[in-house]
């Protein structure tokens, strides 16, 4: 980290990290608070991104290290796993797969889908549909996550045509169930 002076073992001084967007609201919030009671010398602040910018915001020395996913990472930068991400399924509660712990792409090959459009995360979903010899019927491609999985009244993506959402995070609306997605 370019801007954290070393004071003997204790890192402080401002750092910057950039998030990949759909990571921000699930990841940023706890380590903040981890460095505030373990790092209290260290001024962290952040900046939420699409992938690509995020890669260029280091390049350009604006922000000291990226949260993202490791799926098309450029090689030239160092990296560390921080946490190991499923994709997962969000159901309308109603759905007949909705109890299960794990759901097969297979199992959803007829079910109008919600993708998210991002890049790399687009991707990423479309290499596990290829891997499973499976096409998704996609009904709406959104820009985040959370769109998705929008809460509102009049608002929730998942209840029109009963639509399944295919995303990197399990975090739900209410009445909805998620399971881990899986190829076979």
């Amino acid at each position: 980290m370019r801007s954290v002076s070393e004071a003997g073992d204790i890192p402080s001084g401002p750092v910057v990290i950039g998030s990949y967007l759909s990571l921000t609201a699930s990841v940023i919030p706890e380590l903040i608070s981890i460095v505030q009671t373990e790092l209290p010398g260290v001024e962290l602040d952040f900046v939420s991104e699409q992938h690509d910018a995020l890669l260029e915001l280091v390049r350009a020395g604006r922000i000291d290290m990226a949260l993202t996913y490791d799926y098309e990472l450029d090689p030239a930068f160092e990296s560390l796993p921080l946490m190991k991400m499923h994709p997962h399924v969000v159901l309308p509660i109603s759905h007949p797969l909705a109890q299960h712990e794990t759901v097969s792409l297979k199992a959803l090959e007829s079910d109008p889908l919600i993708l998210v459009s991002q890049t790399p995360s687009r991707r990423h979903l479309n290499s596990v549909f290829r891997a499973a010899e499976t096409k998704p019927v996609v009904k709406y491609e959104v820009d985040d996550g959370p769109t998705a999985r929008a809460r509102g009244p009049r608002t929730r993506l998942l209840d029109i045509d009963a639509a399944v959402a295919a995303c990197h995070e399990r975090r739900l609306p209410p009445n909805r169930a998620a399971a881990h997605l899986t190829r076979a």
